[in-house]
């Protein structure tokens, strides 16, 4: 019997491997998460007054929608500021108009596939030329941790505060993200101390970036960054006449765009935005119809500063060109 159970596992073994690259490889297609992205949407649309959300939505103020346009576009030049403290820090020094048109083209096409697949080939494409390969993709993936850091610590550090905003899911809310930022914290602490000989041989130059003493440039710009998307998610609101909750939604955003980020499954986060909103404001005295009224037209917005990046594809782009001495 221990032999026969044993053949079963080794066997079961290249099996289980399978299905799991499998899910993964689909779980990447476009087709799929265009897929996942309107199921989300349908199942909370279809749960709600869509007559009230469209009567919501056209009576929203066109001068806020201007100002959050501004706010976008401004957006676009931390990114490359941030992309830019660090690739210089890791030894390359792309020409910021170059490096603009590149960030503004990514998050225009990453709006119509797996964003965060399709924006990162996208910068890699455009800016190879410049770097050694992995010089290119070290700052990529350093760029997402340090708006990644920033996001999960302003988050972290405003849950305390949650109870103070009236919610009924306060207590329960409370405890799912301690245990869970602890957990995270906690794993991520086993594995670096385990092989954190090799990780600081290999990889110096990278936790360089990373190490707020040495390098807080960047930290300073995702702060900068996050602060522009929370205030542009309560315009958003204000635009819908809704100022009597500023204070629940200063500390409750954070929460949803981190929680939107935990959950990749869609297209440019629409549909995980709009649930996150509703489970974290469900119990602010806001309906559930004005929440994802506030969350389209943040998504709107957002998808609208982004079309001007789908000029920088009408300019010819010379892929083979040399690096620059």
């Amino acid at each position: 019997r221990l032999r026969h159970a044993q053949a079963i596992g080794v066997c079961s073994m290249p099996l289980t491997m399978f299905n799991l690259n499998q899910l993964k490889a689909l779980s990447e297609r476009p087709s799929i998460r265009l897929l996942v992205t309107l199921s989300l949407l349908v199942i909370v649309l279809t749960r709600l007054d869509r007559d009230k959300i469209g009567y919501l939505i056209s009576n929203f103020d066109p001068a806020v929608g201007l100002i959050m346009l501004a706010i976008n576009f401004g957006l676009f030049g931390l990114f490359v500021l941030r992309w830019r403290l660090i690739s210089i820090t890791l030894g390359f020094h792309p020409p910021f108009k170059k490096m603009l048109g590149t960030v503004w083209l990514a998050a225009f096409l990453g709006q119509f596939g797996p964003t965060l697949v399709v924006s990162e080939l996208t910068r890699f494409q455009r800016i190879r030329s410049y770097a050694d390969t992995h010089l290119i993709i070290s700052s990529q993936i350093l760029d997402r941790i340090s708006g990644q850091v920033v996001l999960f610590a302003i988050a972290l550090l405003l849950i305390p505060f949650y109870p103070l905003t009236g919610s009924n899911s306060a207590p329960q809310w409370n405890a799912t993200m301690l245990v869970t930022g602890t957990i995270i914290c906690a794993a991520a602490g086993v594995v670096f101390y385990r092989y954190r000989k090799t990780i600081l041989r290999r990889f110096d130059r990278q936790f360089q970036v990373l190490n707020p003493l040495k390098s807080w440039q960047h930290y300073g710009v995702s702060v900068l960054i996050q602060s522009a998307l929370v205030i542009n998610f309560i315009l958003a609101a204000q635009g819908l006449a809704v100022t009597q909750h500023t204070g629940s939604l200063i500390i409750a955003v954070p929460l949803i765009l981190a929680a939107a980020t935990l959950l990749p499954f869609a297209i440019a986060d629409w549909g995980t935005r709009e649930a996150a909103a509703l489970l974290i404001l469900s119990g602010h005295g806001l309906s559930p119809e004005l929440i994802v009224s506030i969350s389209i037209i943040y998504g709107t917005l957002n998808l609208l500063a982004t079309l001007p990046g789908g000029l920088v594809l009408l300019r010819p782009h010379p892929l083979s060109a040399d690096k620059p001495t």
